[in-house]
């Protein structure tokens, strides 16, 4: 039988909890409360900043993406962000030294 919690109970408490603002951009907020963006998506958001959040979230909307396709297109920003941020060391950072 288990603990006694399911997978619901434990998915509507992290709801609870992100949708508070703990976690979320205030127009990411008002997609899951419209129910445009669903929990599974929501995680792929919590890696990323406010911006980020709100960009990508309206990316998964506009285009109607699944819960692994927003967590690839997620993991794509990051990847896109670290690269630039490479660059940025490389090229302003490292010649000063």
């Amino acid at each position: 039988m288990g603990s006694g919690i399911d997978k619901t109970q434990c998915e509507h408490t992290l709801y609870d909890v992100l949708v508070d603002g703990i976690a979320f951009a205030e127009p990411v907020q008002v997609m899951l409360v419209a129910g445009d963006l669903d929990m599974g998506h929501a995680r792929a958001l919590l890696a990323v900043d406010a911006a980020a959040q709100i960009t990508l979230a309206n990316q998964i909307v506009n285009r109607r993406l699944s819960v692994r396709e927003a967590e690839k297109l997620m993991f794509e920003m990051l990847i896109d962000l670290m690269k630039i941020k490479l660059l940025w060391i490389k090229f302003i950072v490292e010649p000063f030294e």
